[in-house]
């Protein structure tokens, strides 16, 4: 079980690195100009298409290494799915705090104000890597892979609870 999850966290580590290629064609932009440099714009294209597939090949990889390990099992009858489990880990929480001010840049510096240059591209970086940062960090296969510890069944711990108060009104 133990090697599972060590291969499990190579491909998500590996996805991780293939979203953060994909996300480097942000720097690309102003210099992949169809018409004056048709190749450095095929070639932008081609990295970020090629990191998002390979990225999410790999996240699946690592999710069907772990899918049937009993903590994954325990995560998945406590937890939320990734995408709605805002903050849900310390680096999903980074992630989505981060995501706040790049998103919002992006936004007026599209649609209300002008900025330069060079801090709209920050902002769209930042605003791609932590939204994929989001979905990876405050996911199920994540917090089983790199967290030690895993929620026990809320019902087993429901039933504890009951058990426990059982005992305590007996006198036990």
């Amino acid at each position: 079980m133990e090697k599972k999850r060590q291969t499990a966290r190579i491909f998500n580590d590996a996805s991780i690195g293939f979203f953060l290629l994909s996300s480097l064609v942000v720097p690309l932009l102003p210099a992949a100009d169809t018409e004056k440099h048709p190749a450095l714009a095929i070639f932008a294209g081609g990295l970020f298409w090629i990191g998002l597939l390979w990225g999410c090949f790999l996240y699946y990889l690592s999710y069907r290494k772990v899918k049937k390990t009993r903590s994954y099992q325990n995560l998945a009858a406590t937890g939320r799915i990734g995408a709605l489990s805002f903050g849900s880990t310390r680096e999903g929480l980074i992630a989505d705090i981060v995501f706040i001010p790049g998103i919002l840049l992006s936004i007026l510096g599209t649609f209300f104000m002008v900025l330069p240059s060079a801090v709209m591209l920050i902002a769209m970086w930042v605003t791609i890597v932590s939204f994929y940062g989001h979905f990876v960090f405050n996911g199920r296969t994540y917090k089983c892979i790199h967290k030690r510890k895993v929620k026990r069944y809320r019902a087993k711990e429901k039933k504890q609870t009951a058990d426990t108060e059982e005992q305590l009104e007996e006198g036990v």
